[in-house]
């Protein structure tokens, strides 16, 4: 499943670039000069923006990855056939989404 392996690697990039924003904001208390000051607060900054872009791939991904292979099922909840038109629309719109989605960030 490489949907899965994707997902995986999204989700350790998020944890990765908390982690970082976590060390970026322990680092401002040891800063000093305002010079030094103002170089963490912009890389905290940074590190902050890296976190939630990544934090929303992931979750995003995730979503649309469940959303996707729930349009797989041949039968609905109760036992019913669904509509091959309608899950193909839906798979269709649930790729743009996700390539919109990895675009925008």
């Amino acid at each position: 499943m490489l949907g899965l392996l994707w997902v995986e690697r999204l989700e350790k990039a998020a944890y990765g670039a908390i982690e970082t924003e976590d060390n970026r904001f322990k680092n401002l208390d040891s800063a000093r000069s305002e010079r030094v000051i103002n170089k963490r607060i912009n890389q905290f900054e940074m590190a902050q923006k890296t976190a939630t872009e990544a934090i929303e791939l992931y979750e995003a991904f995730q979503f649309l990855y469940h959303c996707l292979l729930e349009q797989l099922r041949i039968f609905d909840a109760n036992g019913i056939l669904r509509n091959r038109e309608d899950a193909e629309e839906n798979i269709k719109i649930g790729l743009d989404l996700m390539q919109w989605h990895s675009l925008k960030i």
